[in-house]
């Protein structure tokens, strides 16, 4: 029947019970089964012996009896009716394989955004400093405040770079398949695995690299020949060449570790190094004082108002503050 799967079996048995004449209102189902030339059916059933007015007729024989009279007759509304099943079968699998297709398309393409090699960033602002990342090969990097490095999401599998703005200390895992570059500012350094500290922009614009392990290879971007710095030595880059010098302040990873010594050091120094390890900003009023020297106990990771207490109790100066810079003036 062209009906037999729009109807459930409930509404077949309140069917047959409207057929017989059991019930008077029938809900719209006798409009939906005559509907689309079911008319002839309802004629039939009418025709079968006892099947109106009967209250104690069996619905099911009844309608037994009905499919029976119209599968013998040739009537090709039955086979449409049959050739809905593998339809709807057929119906079923083709969206079965439309759905699993279209997941498979998805998933294809994030696959390729998720693996897509992206770039990774980290920052630090101003205060912060010392933040320490780990990086897929197992080197390590520690960056200095206003600071910042990039690299690309599937680093390690190719080539090991990054990019460096700022300051920071790398600790690289030995790897000479894959050395480690840097493109720091106006220079690029190149190593395969050692420790060593690297400043993009120095109080004369220049790139700086102070080597604590290993051997680090030094060049400028604008062509300059490269040179090689051993354990110890600094070098430094400008616009035009690239100079090896032997670094001569024992504070000089002060940002690193907040410890500060110093022994007749010159206070210009001092502030300098002050602005590196902890973010000070100290301006003297009167110029002669940046030629003061210092010697005190060592500076180790204090509060900046004990520090900046520290230094006024010693030189009978007094402070005022405003913003995050501290001002000093004679008593």
């Amino acid at each position: 029947m062209k009906k037999r799967e729009e109807f459930t079996d409930r509404e077949w048995e309140q069917l047959a019970s409207l057929l017989s004449g059991e019930k008077n209102s029938d809900s719209g189902l006798r409009e939906r089964f005559a509907s689309d030339g079911n008319g002839d059916v309802e004629s039939k059933w009418i025709e079968l012996p006892g099947a109106s007015g009967s209250p104690s007729i069996d619905t099911d024989k009844a309608w037994a009896r009905l499919q029976q009279r119209i599968e013998s007759e040739p009537v090709k509304r039955a086979a449409t009716t049959v050739s809905l099943f593998p339809h709807r079968s057929f119906m079923r699998i083709a969206a079965a394989i439309a759905a699993m297709a279209l997941l498979g398309t998805l998933a294809y393409f994030i696959g390729r955004t998720y693996n897509a090699p992206g770039m990774v960033k980290y920052a630090t602002g101003p205060g912060q400093k010392n933040l320490d990342i780990t990086l897929p090969d197992g080197s390590r990097i520690y960056l200095n405040s206003n600071s910042e490095i990039t690299f690309t999401g599937d680093f390690g599998k190719k080539e090991r770079h990054i990019s460096l703005s700022g300051e920071a200390y790398f600790e690289i895992e030995p790897d000479a398949s894959l050395p480690f570059t840097i493109a720091a500012g106006e220079a690029e350094i190149r190593v395969v695995g050692t420790t060593f500290n690297v400043i993009t922009s120095n109080s004369n614009s220049e790139v700086e690299v102070f080597v604590t392990s290993g051997r680090v290879q030094l060049s400028g971007s604008s062509g300059t020949d490269p040179i090689i710095l051993e354990v110890g030595s600094m070098g430094r880059v400008g616009k035009n060449e690239a100079l090896k010098t032997v670094n001569g302040n024992p504070n000089y990873l002060s940002w690193k570790t907040g410890h500060l010594e110093y022994n007749g050091q010159r206070l210009e120094l001092v502030f300098a190094d002050l602005k590196r390890a902890y973010d000070m900003n100290i301006v003297a009023g009167d110029p002669s004082l940046l030629d003061l020297t210092w010697t005190t106990a060592p500076i180790d990771n204090q509060p900046e108002e004990t520090i900046i207490n520290l230094i006024c109790i010693s030189f009978n100066l007094a402070y005022s503050k405003e913003g995050n810079v501290y001002h000093l003036v004679k008593k």
